[in-house]
């Protein structure tokens, strides 16, 4: 059974904040309900999760553009028609 479900909508395309924000969502919840210790706590928690899964994505957009680019410059203009078909 689905307990809650969270719909996001945008005019623009989605930032880099946003998209750690809804993993870490994902990953940690805090009940509005909770007990102010273990409110806090949870709270505290989110936060580290926050700064680990923001370091991660950092890590794999840096390594995902130094891959793009070795790729570019060891094969050219085909190596680029294939990245930019991979990603569309």
């Amino acid at each position: 059974m689905i307990e809650s479900v969270k719909v996001l909508t945008t005019d623009a395309s989605t930032s880099f904040d946003e998209i750690v924000d809804r993993c870490v969502s994902r990953i940690v919840s805090v009940s509005d309900t909770a007990p102010e210790p273990i409110r806090a706590q949870a709270i505290a928690f989110r936060s580290a999760v926050k700064m680990a899964v923001a370091d991660g994505m950092r890590a794999a957009i840096r390594h995902d553009r130094g891959s793009a680019m070795h790729l570019l410059m060891t094969n050219g203009e085909e190596a680029e028609k294939k990245l930019l078909g991979a990603r569309q």
